[in-house]
């Protein structure tokens, strides 16, 4: 028989299969319930020109140096004066490549004040009541 009895106070939970399961960790603070930086790797991660892929809640997100090149060990100061992070999101159970979904694509300076904006944007997208719409669309 599943437990119903309800999580502690203070820790974000979801009902799932009559039970409850935590869905985010309690840190000793109110958590914002999305994606965050400390969920997506560092700036210099991309430098090595791989894309990192996620998901929340069934919206997938992609994020990647664009052109997709590992420029890590280039000494030239300007490798990066061109580059831009390329954010794509789509929902659904399938991969980047494999879906059939709408995908959504939007760029920010590559930089590590443009890596925040497209964590933001994201986060946007994922949570926040926008689970119809992705950031900028307004329908």
């Amino acid at each position: 028989m599943a437990n119903h009895a309800h999580p502690p106070e203070g820790t974000w939970t979801k009902e799932i299969a009559g039970g409850w399961k935590g869905i985010s960790k309690q840190v000793g603070r109110i958590i914002s319930h999305g994606v965050s930086e400390e969920d997506i790797f560092s700036y210099n991660f991309f430098q090595y020109g791989t894309p990192f892929i996620g998901s929340f809640c069934g919206k997938n997100y992609r994020i990647a140096r664009n052109p997709l090149k590992n420029v890590f060990f280039d000494s030239d100061p300007h490798k990066n004066d061109d580059a831009m992070f390329e954010v794509t999101v789509w929902e659904g159970m399938e991969s980047f490549a494999t879906t059939q979904s709408e995908k959504v694509t939007e760029q920010f300076p590559f930089t590590p004040e443009g890596r925040l904006r497209a964590i933001a944007w994201i986060d946007e997208w994922v949570g926040g009541g926008r689970e119809e719409n992705p950031p900028g669309e307004n329908k």
